[in-house]
């Protein structure tokens, strides 16, 4: 089974407490106090939630190096706790006008650090709503429908009559891009009136190769991709030659983890152990929740794709997938 750790994502949106025994100074406004407190809440976060356990001495020579490469100066800590990253933080006495900037930038370069290298980042607030969209493959300020010149109430016929028409018209290659991704969204009536009232993108793209293969892109794992999966795959559900299946997992972030035991079920089998979460030494094995899907019972050959961009529950699926049909 594929072992997983936990990512670490934490947003700018409040600022706590938890500073343990050492105490921080008052200042003016009370601003030096909240950044600094923000800086120790990450320490906090990061040694409940990182996926490994990760000691006081460790975690804090990560605050150490980083704090030495934002200021430029070679420090050392009183202690290697959190009381030594504070009490070292405060003794920089950064002015409050760029405080925030440096603890931001600080608390970035910690959790970057952290294995595997880059994956958990600090977030803004307008950071926080871009991953969310992304996640649930929403874009803010499209607009497929007028992309092709038609209304929300545009059946399949006028769809392709518009994409082709839109196609001639385009003179650039972004322009011919616009008009194939709002093609892309809109050509089947389910996911077109799914975009209509929500403007969730539908996260599958594909075609028939041939007679035989039948090819789909997962771009994302959104929580209408199941319900997009089980569409597709029965809408080519005919005939007697198909009987590939190029599943297509290059570029996919990832997204909805908790449904990935409902997804892995119609490849595998209901109630088949798929994955493991590992978390400070603690395992916790996850079963499919649902059983085989009927329309890809035809398929005796199945090709996964992956490339290095595959990430979080692609990367999961794809191992699992791997480790289950090799086995």
């Amino acid at each position: 089974m594929k072992k997983i750790g936990l990512i670490l994502l934490l947003t700018v949106l409040t600022i706590g407490a938890g500073l343990g025994v050492w105490k921080i100074k008052k200042t003016k406004n009370n601003i030096l106090d909240k950044y600094l407190a923000f800086s120790l809440e990450i320490y906090d976060q990061i040694q409940a939630n990182y996926w490994e356990k990760i000691s006081d001495e460790q975690l804090s020579n990560i605050y150490l190096l980083a704090i030495n490469k934002l200021s430029g100066k070679t420090n050392t800590l009183v202690s290697k706790d959190k009381n030594g990253v504070g009490k070292l933080i405060d003794d920089l006495k950064i002015g409050e006008d760029k405080k925030k900037e440096f603890i931001t930038t600080l608390g970035d370069m910690v959790l970057a650090n952290l294995q595997p290298f880059g994956r958990s980042r600090l977030y803004a607030q307008k950071d926080e709503k871009a991953l969310s969209n992304a996640v649930n493959n929403v874009e803010p300020g499209a607009d497929r429908f007028a992309t092709l010149g038609v209304d929300k109430n545009a059946d399949d016929q006028k769809i392709v009559s518009a994409f082709v028409e839109k196609t001639k018209e385009a003179t650039t290659a972004t322009q011919k891009a616009e008009v194939k991704k709002a093609y892309e969204v809109l050509k089947d009536e389910p996911a077109r009136k799914v975009y209509a009232v929500s403007g969730v993108e539908p996260t599958i793209e594909y075609k028939l190769l041939n007679l035989q293969i039948f090819y789909l892109h997962l771009t994302k794992f959104s929580p209408t991709t199941l319900e997009e999966f089980a569409r597709v795959t029965e809408k080519v559900d005919t005939g007697d030659i198909l009987d590939t299946l190029i599943l297509d997992l290059k570029g996919n972030i990832g997204g909805a983890i908790d449904g990935l035991p409902y997804f892995l079920g119609p490849f595998i089998g209901m109630d088949t152990y798929a994955y493991q979460f590992y978390h400070q030494g603690e395992k916790e094995d996850f079963k499919t929740k649902i059983g085989w899907m009927k329309s890809l019972l035809r398929y005796n050959k199945v090709i996964i794709l992956i490339d290095e961009n595959s990430q979080s529950t692609a990367e999961v699926m794809a191992a699992t997938l791997k480790n289950i049909m090799s086995g």
